[in-house]
């Protein structure tokens, strides 16, 4: 399952809010950082582990493309090292609809 935070960018909090709902079920749980969130915070070392390399490459290629090309990523990733399956579930609150929605189209 993969969880794509909204704008408030507390990444750890909602993905522990994930693991605790799903108990014991199956599912793996993945919530990457993206930056098509809300513009603010970035390039803030406080939210984003990234740097300013990275950032650089994100505004020079776009917020979305960086999010779903590391979206895809991130997919195949789990899938060679965690026996991740092809189905995938998705769901995005608020501002972090912005790439469910890019993801599904």
């Amino acid at each position: 399952m993969i969880v794509i935070e909204q704008a408030e960018k507390q990444f750890k909090k909602d993905a522990e809010q994930f693991i605790a709902a799903r108990k014991y079920l199956p599912f793996i749980i993945v919530e990457p950082f993206i930056t098509t969130n809300g513009g603010q915070g970035h390039r803030d070392t406080s939210i984003y582990p990234y740097s300013k390399a990275v950032w650089d490459e994100i505004d020079k290629v776009s917020i979305c493309k960086f999010d779903m090309d590391g979206l895809q990523s991130i997919i195949k990733d789990v899938k060679k090292n965690y026996a991740g399956t092809d189905k995938i579930f998705i769901t995005g609150f608020e501002a972090g609809t912005h790439l469910v929605w890019a993801f599904i189209f």
